[in-house]
């Protein structure tokens, strides 16, 4: 490191030299001297650099400018005065007033002594104790290397705008192409699987004279599903049953067909209902949640740098420049898309905005047509046959028609031919509209204003038509309705506090009905209050109902003191009633016992005549088995209360095994499949190759690991819809052996479980040397193996001696060469030379590769 010194007085350049590095001993000896020396000055987690500084008593004085420049903090004014800057958050202002020798950050004041602020060669020096004061940060000096370093800088403007970028590049990273998972076709069978879901609920007095037992068995049959469900109730001594069989394929990649129905089955249309007969469309069979991109643009001062988050995660970042405009194109998924951007300056400053995106399910992306027909005899006793069509497309991104034809028979009454319409618009990003017409039946219109996810306004006014006697759509006694609702979350506590209001005015000839709802809720710490009231207005022509309830409550998770407390869910009531006073005093607790054991306990007391109540809930989730037992003790009634069992029963034709399942089953779909050491890397396990254990998978959203013998089972997917297979290799035992897929895509089929096979390979092991043409090796040069099979490339560097080393090496032909880009920029000429990866263990150890340089004199 390079020293300088320069005297003040008649201190020898020599004694200048020796005090530069031993200030301890010389200028302790010499107070009212100021040494020139030369300093590494650095920013914990940030940048450094080489400047002037002063020495003096032992301390050392930083050039100011330069130190705040490093921090990128923002100068204001730089006179003789002194040094003015601001910092952020809260603009903060700094100032360095050598004549008065005072400093300042924001409202706190700190007076120096001399020789701490000193000007020198139009630069202020200041003492690096009051550089880091003003700036909070903590000094550490080595007068030994000469070297001083700024801890504690989290929140300097620089370690904020280096964090920044390295989200940025994990962002990048993330969003580089992928290969292409491949798509596994499991073998395609006439009949396949087999389910057998059952429940029991009874009530608790009469266990078997009232009862409902429900049987369903589902199978695979030409790749559909087949479901056959039988009810049988038991009530007051009479008994009746129904079963109801069904038939459901879909197709997701084909445009035209992507579900067919047969049998009991619902039907289409804005409000489909239960058939027995057919419905045919091309929506699919489960909708994404992906709709597409949409844009977000705003203005911020020129310059400054936007980040975007969704659920606190970087999905995209940006510029704004000169002009200060920045655009996102967002992907939007239905529902609701909260993000927010945040804003930073070049100074530290920051801004936060939050937006967000709303997005009905009745909405199509831009030129997106979907159809829908369905045909059959109507299950409910309101119609004997229903017929609809309905057809939706998405005219923009912003814009989706609805046209349909509803059709009903009835037996006595005349036949209802009622087409209709509906148009869902974004009109802004902020506010959406929809409208929907069905003849002889109702006029409906909805505006949605959603400017933030912390506040959100809706309106929907419905007109209904009384031309249709006993109308199936619409309504025969109310003329109009209107519906008002809102969130509103304020900026305060923390975002804890949020309140939601709706009220409901329904007129009609004999009805007028007003229903308004507020409710207030604050969280904090794990608790959360409750405080609301309802009103009812109610006039019709049994009865007239005036009454307003006051309720507030509080739920929170129990922190101890004892074991059996802790983690327990307690809850507490209290409601009012305008004319009746008290009507309301619960509370309630709830604990988890041996992980699939749930007891909650309520206890309470009601007015209008029923008095105190005790309720008991039980619910166990076994790996066979789900239970739920409510019983409830009161004055009035005594003990009453639901028992209620459920399971499945899975039949795995693969491997001719049982297996049980606590939840209902019917029309789900499993994958099975077996990870395995591909011995002579033909894709296809043989006899003799063997399982491997412990090799972690996702399948959809769930996560597995193959047992002893390499097999794994996953059941509960979406049957039809596209499964992704994911393989954790870090997972794989022996780093030596590779997946041949990493990732693959299957389509689960219902009822039944899908076989994949995991081949893994015993990756290569390459090894060779880059050489001038002199022989002498070529060291930290990037060597390439170019995959000529259409897989991944491999880059390696070479070592001291030109010679380099790669294990597990994916099976296949390569060409081994350095990249055009080096050869370009040094001018080198190399000869390429092919080599093969053998997938079969013991065979694929390519050694001697060799790599000659030419176009160099050395």
């Amino acid at each position: 490191m390079r020293v300088e010194a320069r005297t003040s007085g008649l201190l020898p350049l020599s004694v200048a030299l020796i005090a530069a590095f031993s200030p301890g001993s010389v200028l302790a000896a010499q107070q009212t001297v100021l040494t020139d020396i030369i300093i590494e000055m650095s920013i914990a987690g940030g940048p450094s650099v080489v400047v002037p500084a002063l020495a003096h008593d032992s301390t050392m004085m930083v050039p100011l400018v330069k130190f705040l420049e490093l921090a990128e903090i923002r100068i204001a004014s730089v006179d003789s005065a002194g040094v003015r800057a601001t910092i952020d958050p809260g603009e903060q202002v700094l100032s360095f007033s050598p004549v008065s020798h005072v400093v300042r950050r924001g409202d706190s004041v700190r007076v120096s002594v001399a020789q701490t602020m000193v000007w020198r060669d139009n630069e202020l020096y200041v003492n690096a104790d009051l550089a880091a004061w003003a700036t909070s940060t903590l000094p550490m000096v080595d007068w030994t290397t000469l070297t001083v370093a700024f801890g504690n800088t989290k929140h300097l403007p620089v370690i904020k705008r280096l964090l920044r970028e390295g989200r940025r590049a994990a962002l990048v990273r993330r969003k580089r192409p992928r290969s292409l998972p491949r798509f596994l076709s499991p073998k395609r069978k006439i009949a396949d699987g087999a389910v057998l879901d059952w429940s029991f609920t009874s009530d608790t007095r009469q266990p078997f004279e009232t009862s409902v037992l429900e049987l369903g068995f589902g199978a695979r049959v030409f790749d559909g599903s087949l479901d056959i469900q039988h009810i049988r109730q038991q009530a007051s001594g009479t008994s009746n049953g129904d079963t109801r069989a069904s038939w459901i394929r879909a197709w997701p990649d084909n445009d035209r067909i992507r579900q067919l129905r047969l049998g009991e089955v619902r039907g289409t249309g804005r409000n489909s209902r239960e058939i027995r007969g057919l419905a045919v469309t091309n929506a699919p069979f489960v909708r994404s949640v992906e709709f597409g991109p949409e844009t977000l643009e705003g203005s911020v001062p020129p310059s400054w740098e936007l980040e975007l988050y969704r659920s606190g995660r970087l999905i995209d970042y940006s510029n704004a420049g000169p002009s200060g405009r920045y655009h996102f194109d967002i992907p939007v998924r239905y529902g609701p898309n909260p993000v927010d951007v945040i804003a930073f300056g070049p100074h530290g400053e920051r801004r936060e905005l939050r937006r967000t995106f709303q997005i009905p399910l009745a909405r199509l992306p831009a030129r997106r047509f979907e159809y829908a027909a369905a045909a059959g005899e109507c299950v409910e006793e309101i119609c004997d046959g229903a017929f609809n069509l309905d057809l939706r497309y998405g005219i923009t991104r912003r814009l989706t028609f609805q046209l349909g034809q509803d059709i009903f028979l009835r037996d006595t009454l005349s036949n209802l031919w009622q087409p209709y319409a509906g148009i869902f618009a974004s009109a802004t990003r902020s506010i959406l509209f929809s409208a929907e017409w069905v003849h002889r039946a109702l006029f409906a219109a909805q505006a949605d204003y959603v400017p933030t996810p912390d506040l959100s306004l809706s309106a929907r006014q419905t007109f209904f038509s009384h031309s249709v006697t006993a109308p199936i759509v619409g309504s025969g006694f109310i003329d109009r309705s209107s519906v008002l609702a809102g969130f509103w979350r304020p900026a305060l506590l923390g975002r804890s506090l949020f309140f939601i209001g709706r009220a409901n005015f329904e007129r009609g000839a004999d009805l007028d009905r007003t229903l308004v709802s507020l409710i207030g809720t604050i969280r904090f710490s794990g608790i959360r209050a409750i405080a609301g009231l309802n009103r009812l207005e109610s006039t019709g022509p049994i009865a007239t109902i005036r009454r307003t309830t006051y309720q507030t409550g509080i739920d929170a998770i129990l922190r101890g003191p004892r074991p059996l407390l802790r983690g327990a869910f307690a809850t507490a009531r209290l409601g009012f009633e305008d004319d009746d006073g008290l009507s309301e005093i619960s509370a309630g607790l709830g604990q988890r016992f041996l992980r699939d054991i749930r007891v909650d306990l309520d206890l309470g007391w009601f007015n209008r005549g029923r008095g105190l109540q005790i309720t008991l809930t039980v619910t166990t989730s076994f790996p066979s088995v789900r239970a739920t037992s409510r019983n409830t003790y009161s004055d009035a009634q005594g003990v009453r209360g639901l028992q209620q069992f459920e399971g499945s029963v899975l039949w795995n034709r693969e491997r001719s095994n049982l297996r049980f399942d606590n939840g209902r089953s019917l029309g789900r779909a499993g994958l099975q499949g077996i990870v395995f050491l591909d011995s002579n890397g033909n894709g296809h396990r043989d006899p003799g190759e063997e399982g491997v254990p412990g090799v972690g998978l996702r399948v959809g959203a769930q996560s597995v690991a193959s047992d002893s013998e390499g097999v794994f089972t996953v059941w509960d997917l979406v049957p039809f819809e596209f499964a992704l297979v994911e393989i954790d290799t870090l997972s794989i035992g022996n780093p030596l052996w590779i997946p041949q897929l990493v990732s693959a895509v299957v389509s689960p089929a219902p009822n039944s479980f899908r076989s994949i096979e995991i081949p893994l390979v015993a990756g290569g092991e390459v090894s060779g040397r880059v050489t001038f043409q002199s022989g002498r090796g070529v060291a930290g040069v990037n060597v390439l193996f170019r995959n000529l099979s259409g897989g991944q490339d491999v880059t390696v560097t070479t070592f001291s001696d030109g010679t380099f080393y790669q294990f597990g090496v994916r099976p296949g032909r390569y060409e081994l060469t350095i990249p055009q880009a080096i050869l370009d920029r040094r001018g080198w000429k190399v000869e390429p030379v092919e080599f093969e990866v053998n997938g079969r263990e013991g065979l694929n150890t390519v050694e001697g590769l060799a790599i000659q340089i030419r176009g160099t004199s050395r």
